[in-house]
């Protein structure tokens, strides 16, 4: 009996743990785990010895992985024990750990200091560390000075660094090599997409205008407006759908799925203006950045253009 109670009790702890990054599988675990084994695996100038053996990305692919979800989980929690967080929550996303009551926020703050302590560890041994050092200080910068609050713009830039600090920090673990050791094409191709994120990621917020409000964040839809705010990321998208292969020298039927996706969201953002519609059209979204990261795989041999 006492042992089932631990196993239930362990299994109770480790399910809250998961529910406070449950939403960003989509967004963030997946496809930062994705962009490095296409960049590892693609032979795009990246590295001076060409694409990565295949069995060599596989073996690492699961220590890649837990690398970004570690690196993610105390930034997270930090996010989610805010008290403006906790109010948004309950309205967006009721089940996360506070406002369903798992967790207290004293708790909370205590698993936040031990997971950014774990990630520090970690990353000193497989890679990363200093991605993992820029995040930390990314999340304080977005949780506790407000910059993920008081302007859209700051908010927006950290979003976008943060996303360089994860796809570059995944990329030094599943190949064992610094970022800096690598050759100039992967450096481009990582700030393109950091400026892709930058310039777009206001897509997350389209459905959660709502709770936004309430917690009086300053996201794009709020500041200038849900019309205009569909028609900067209708935009964007449009336009990296173009740019983002032809930095690739991919020719049109290369880029299929990109133009495709690209098209199908920013139609989705301007003529389908439900919260649940923009839900959906938020999966497309993601959708898209994942075929963004498979260009490097659909590009002619030759090189990057630049």
């Amino acid at each position: 009996m006492e042992f089932s109670r631990l196993a239930k009790s362990s299994l109770y702890q480790a399910y809250t743990v998961w529910l406070f990054t449950r939403s960003d599988i989509k967004t963030i675990i997946a496809p930062s785990t994705f962009f490095a084994a296409v960049c590892s695996l693609s032979d795009s100038g990246f590295h001076k010895d060409g694409a990565a053996p295949t069995m060599l990305v596989l073996k690492r692919l699961p220590a890649t992985t837990f690398w970004v979800w570690m690196n993610l989980l105390p930034f997270a929690i930090e996010n989610q024990r805010q008290s403006r967080s906790i109010m948004e929550d309950a309205h967006n996303k009721p089940w996360r750990p506070l406002p369903s009551n798992r967790l207290t926020k004293n708790q909370a703050m205590v698993l936040m200091i031990l997971f950014y302590l774990l990630a520090i560890g970690s990353s000193h041994f497989v890679g990363g560390l200093t991605q993992c050092l820029a995040l930390i200080v990314l999340g304080y910068w977005y949780n506790d000075l407000g910059g993920a609050d008081r302007s859209c713009v700051i908010r927006n830039l950290i979003n976008g660094f943060g996303y360089i600090c994860f796809t570059s920090g995944a990329l030094e673990v599943l190949t064992d090599r610094s970022i800096i050791a690598m050759e100039l094409g992967i450096c481009c191709w990582i700030v393109i997409v950091g400026l892709v994120i930058s310039t777009t990621v206001q897509a997350q917020d389209m459905p959660d205008q709502l709770g936004d409000n309430l917690r009086g964040r300053w996201t794009v839809p709020l500041v200038i407006g849900d019309r205009a705010a569909r028609y900067t990321i209708a935009v964007a998208v449009a336009a990296w759908s173009y740019i983002c292969p032809k930095y690739w020298n991919i020719d049109s039927h290369g880029c299929t799925a990109t133009f495709t996706l690209g098209v199908v969201v920013s139609v989705r953002y301007l003529f389908t203006r439900t919260m649940e519609a923009d839900r959906i059209t938020f999966r497309v979204y993601n959708m898209w950045i994942v075929s963004l990261y498979l260009l490097p795989l659909m590009r002619p041999h030759g090189g990057v253009s630049h």
